[in-house]
């Protein structure tokens, strides 16, 4: 188990896959950027598998969120998001959200809902814009978003 001085206990783990990320948000990563880790600095994957097996087997961790470099490592389908209160985002940056809290609670079927959750993602553009000259920021904070 890893508890904390205060009694909470620790379940879930976000491991850092690699340093690198390409966006340099400023959220994250400060404008003059950051020194790269030496790759001989950087876990090797058997010590990776090793961590996380004692994390799991001995430790009492239950869920593993993989981060780091999203932007190189991602390549597919920048994820989908759920916010508290009920809105699909098809992307951290998306300006726009789809309403499942509404149908779910006026009494959609689980059909009606799947299909409202498909067409959001449909929607989903090719890439984030983040570096675009006319990009701008989500109104909702990164902590309203799930970030």
């Amino acid at each position: 188990m890893l508890a904390d001085s205060y009694g909470r206990v620790a379940t879930d783990l976000r491991v850092s896959l690699t340093d690198r990320c390409n966006l340099r948000c400023s959220y994250c990563m400060p404008p003059e950027g950051l020194d790269w880790l030496p790759g001989a600095d950087q876990l090797t994957g058997d010590e990776l598998i090793r961590l996380l097996r004692i994390a799991v087997g001995r430790l009492g961790i239950t869920e593993i969120r993989f981060t780091g470099g999203e932007p190189i490592l991602r390549r597919g389908l920048n994820r989908v998001r759920l916010t508290a209160d009920g809105q699909v985002r098809n992307c951290l940056f998306a300006r726009e959200e789809s309403d499942l809290r509404t149908p779910l609670r006026a009494g959609a079927c689980d059909d009606e809902l799947a299909d409202i959750w498909r067409r959001a993602v449909a929607a989903k553009l090719p890439g984030h814009g983040i570096n675009d000259p006319g990009f701008l920021q989500p109104a909702r904070p990164m902590s309203a978003i799930g970030g």
